[in-house]
């Protein structure tokens, strides 16, 4: 049984814990506490809360333990995708790879725990901040550059036509 509540229901499970920001996708949510520890909890059907084996529902916020040792300052999610931005600048994206949104390569339906996104790390980028859409992301780096992933059938990925983009792109 789903209880509403009225007004918006405090989250006791997150008591001990100084949140700092909060992201939320499709069918599941994130909080970062003041430690730069990310806590995720929802539908994780696709793998967007960056766990892999376990693609069932958490109803209770977990730390994702893939990044326990990374301090995340940012994070957002989008159509049963997230991605998440650390204070050294990289981002990781997790959950379903479709229409290639991850940025990481991959442009069919696979389930991917949580990656660093080797392409800006290799082209030396520093991400600044991060934005999940509903099936792609963009990106701005410190340096002022702008890179969009995923599907772009209205347009969203700014390339002039109506196209997939199963990588990362720079304006």
């Amino acid at each position: 049984m789903i209880t509403y509540t009225d007004p918006p229901g405090f989250m006791r499970s997150l008591n001990d814990e100084f949140i700092v920001s909060a992201g939320a996708g499709y069918s599941h949510s994130m909080f970062i506490s003041k430690k730069g520890e990310i806590w995720m909890y929802g539908d994780n059907s696709s793998g967007q809360l960056g766990v892999s084996g376990n693609y069932g529902f958490f109803n209770v916020p977990f730390k994702l333990e893939r990044l326990i040792n990374k301090r995340v300052i940012d994070c957002d999610g989008g159509y049963y995708h997230s991605i998440i931005l650390i204070d050294d600048g990289k981002i990781y994206t997790c959950g379903s790879s479709q229409y290639g949104k991850l940025g990481i390569g991959k442009d069919r339906n696979t389930k991917e725990k949580a990656n660093v996104v080797q392409t800006l790390v290799d082209n030396g980028d520093i991400v600044r901040s991060i934005s999940a859409g509903g099936y792609h992301s963009a990106i701005s780096t410190v340096t002022g550059k702008a890179y969009i992933m995923g599907h772009g059938s209205f347009g969203q990925c700014g390339q002039g036509a109506k196209l997939e983009v199963r990588c990362l792109i720079i304006f």
